[in-house]
């Protein structure tokens, strides 16, 4: 039986780029084929083709099934890659702005600064996410 707390869903959640979806499954489809072919052929190169296949397919669909951030209220959940997954908690964190490149810098009480890159993320929901950090003053 479990008596912990239930995990409340997301508020608010920030979605993929559909472009960057779609090339990242091309790429893992053309890879996959290429392992199968020399699987097929009795390549012994193909197993060693086929570990980083499955693994970036299994990263794709980990993609697909996964939203760019989900924002809480209390926290916002950065889940840019499978290797890559960050939560901060809002009442740490002073302001959160972008830089002249398009990273999210979050700046928190104690006076340190973060960097994340935003590859991936919908562009159109980007102020939503930003909306969603404290401003600061």
């Amino acid at each position: 039986m479990n008596n912990g707390k239930i995990e409340e869903p997301p508020q608010i959640y920030i979605s993929r780029n559909p472009l960057w979806l779609l090339i990242s499954a091309l790429f893992s489809l053309i890879f996959l084929y290429y392992a199968y072919t020399l699987l097929r052929d009795l390549q012994p190169i193909g197993f060693l083709i086929s570990v980083p296949a499955c693994l970036l397919a299994f990263h794709t669909l980990w993609t697909f099934l996964h939203p760019f951030a989900g924002i809480y209220a209390d926290k916002v959940e950065l889940k840019p890659s499978l290797f890559n997954q960050k939560t901060r908690y809002l009442i740490d964190i002073k302001r959160g702005g972008l830089d002249k490149k398009g990273n999210l810098i979050i700046e928190y009480t104690d006076g340190e600064t973060e960097r994340f890159r935003l590859y991936g993320i919908n562009k159109a929901q980007l102020q939503t996410l930003l909306a969603a950090l404290p401003k600061g003053k």
